[in-house]
């Protein structure tokens, strides 16, 4: 195994701790997270509702809050949210990562997996991050 594909962070690893959240503020969302090391990663679904505007709809600085309290009380010094690229609320993403230095978060890269190609097994391939903008904020 390459040294090199551990590092890239992939998702299923002996000693990672998985949570499954339940968020009911967001149209009665499961989310799903693991913490690696020091930074928690919660990819999100499409559709979830946590970018949404309008009367009724939980804003996403809340649920930021939410979300980086949570990854506080893990002893979590990062948070890594993934955003689908594909999702129907791009338009209000676009709206949150224009602001993002505003509340502390930057755009992460995503892995470079055509250098360890050769490394991944069938498994690492289907869990790639090339779907998703990661949005990274210090906790």
């Amino acid at each position: 195994m390459n040294p090199n594909s551990a590092a890239l962070g992939q998702w299923r690893v002996l000693g990672d701790t998985y949570y499954v959240l339940h968020l009911p503020c967001c149209n009665g969302g499961v989310l799903y997270a693991k913490r690696e090391g020091a930074t928690l990663h919660m990819p999100l679904p499409a559709g979830l509702g946590l970018f949404a505007s309008g009367d009724g709809a939980t804003s996403f600085k809340d649920t930021l809050l939410t979300f980086l309290e949570f990854a506080s009380t893990q002893d979590c010094e990062r948070l890594r949210l993934y955003c689908p690229k594909n999702s129907s609320e791009l338009a209000e993403i676009k709206r949150i990562v224009a602001n993002l230095h505003w509340i502390g978060g930057r755009i992460a890269r995503n892995e470079d997996r055509d250098a360890i190609m050769d490394s991944l097994a069938i498994d690492d391939l289907m869990t790639g991050d090339e779907e998703f903008l990661i949005l990274e904020f210090e906790c």
